[in-house]
């Protein structure tokens, strides 16, 4: 064993790691690492584990996510059923943005049982998905394309399988940015295989479908037509879990998303159901805590810059359909049976009732006359 065997019967070593890791929890820090380091001297890799927690934390020692790193791989490495060491090389990892390391270590500790890995692993694998997809972008080779973006898409799949199946069982274990980060994954899914970048691309893999009941495998056909299918439910899931679990503006940042990923010539309609989401999170910004108050506008504000983006295309036409009284039919952003009804939105009427009068959107400037109003 490359670090050596546990000197230490185990009776004896489970219980002073156990001693230290109680003394840590109980924010008796001082005591806790003066008990590691008299571990240290009789069993320096059971010692290891509560030192890689000092060093990550800066607490009695220097700040140090390398040490850290070494100190867990020390433990990991001798005590490989303990998820804890896992754990704690793979967040070491992810301070030094180590992320393939970090995915490989914490993917070993979720394997344990430990969930809390699991919320780290698809943070890991969602970083390294925007990483495969930037390369691919930046390459004219068809080959090395076709290769970093199948990663990714695969990398996508598993942060969003792990999202649902840890967001419908221990929601309380995600954060905003754990939420943030699995919305931006099914809605990166989701307009891939709208634009078609999904046709060759299967989940199958054994080790994805082991332990992610949510995901099957799934064959997209020439048009492709059941992967829309199967991303578009994958996301109408995840808003809903956001929606359960207490992040209903975001949610409804997300499925103004996937409107406006699915809007073109085709879909214009799909803008009025992208507006009637937004002016709902706008609504529901009451609910928001001070620090998503402050972070949200920038949090998405590339979703808000689409929209206009795509008002300017078409615009006109929805405003014609609003003025016909043709309210949108959310049915198809939320789980069946549980769409809200285009009127409960009171900002989102209240633009219906300025278009149909003629008068300015709530929040808009009025339209200027004359020559120079003709294109405003």
């Amino acid at each position: 064993m490359l670090f050596g065997k546990p000197k230490l019967a185990p009776e004896e070593r489970r219980a002073r790691i156990e001693e230290i890791e109680a003394l840590i929890s109980a924010d008796k820090s001082a005591e806790a690492y003066a008990r590691a380091r008299e571990l240290e001297k009789l069993d320096s890799a059971a010692a290891a584990l509560s030192m890689a927690y000092f060093s990550l934390m800066g607490e009695n020692v220097r700040e140090d996510a390398s040490a850290a790193a070494r100190y867990a791989e020390k433990y990991a490495r001798s005590t490989p059923d303990d998820a804890r060491g896992w754990r704690r090389l793979g967040y070491a990892q992810m301070t030094q943005r180590n992320f393939a390391d970090a995915a490989e270590a914490l993917e070993k500790a979720y394997r344990l049982g430990d969930t809390e890995s699991g919320v780290m692993l698809a943070a890991a694998c969602k970083i390294l998905a925007d990483g495969l997809r930037n390369e691919a972008a930046g390459t004219l080779n068809v080959a090395a394309f076709g290769k970093a973006n199948g990663q990714a898409m695969t990398l996508y799949t598993q942060a969003c399988a792990l999202c649902e199946k840890i967001g419908s069982e221990q929601p309380g274990l995600m954060d905003d940015a754990d939420w943030q980060g699995y919305g931006r994954s099914f809605d990166m899914m989701y307009a891939l295989s709208l634009n078609g970048e999904t046709k060759s691309f299967r989940v199958t893999d054994k080790a994805l479908l082991d332990y992610l009941s949510v995901t099957q495998a799934f064959d997209g056909g020439k048009k492709d037509a059941v992967s829309h299918a199967y991303w578009l439910a994958v996301a109408v899931r995840g808003c809903s879990l956001m929606d359960k679990a207490g992040y209903r503006a975001m949610a409804e940042y997300f499925r103004a998303a996937l409107c406006l990923d699915a809007c073109d010539a085709k879909k214009g309609e799909m803008l009025a159901n992208a507006k009637w989401h937004l002016d709902r999170a706008s609504e529901l910004a009451s609910t928001l805590t001070a620090e998503q108050r402050g972070s949200y506008p920038d949090d998405f504000a590339d979703y808000r810059e689409l929209y206009a983006k795509m008002q300017r295309k078409y615009g006109r036409a929805m405003e014609a359909a609003l003025k016909k009284g043709q309210l949108p039919d959310l049915s198809g952003e939320y789980p069946a049976g549980q769409a809200p009804a285009a009127d409960s939105c009171a900002l989102f009427m209240q633009g219906v009732a300025a278009v149909q009068s003629g008068a300015p959107a709530p929040g808009e400037a009025p339209k200027k006359k004359g020559f120079f109003g003709l294109f405003g």
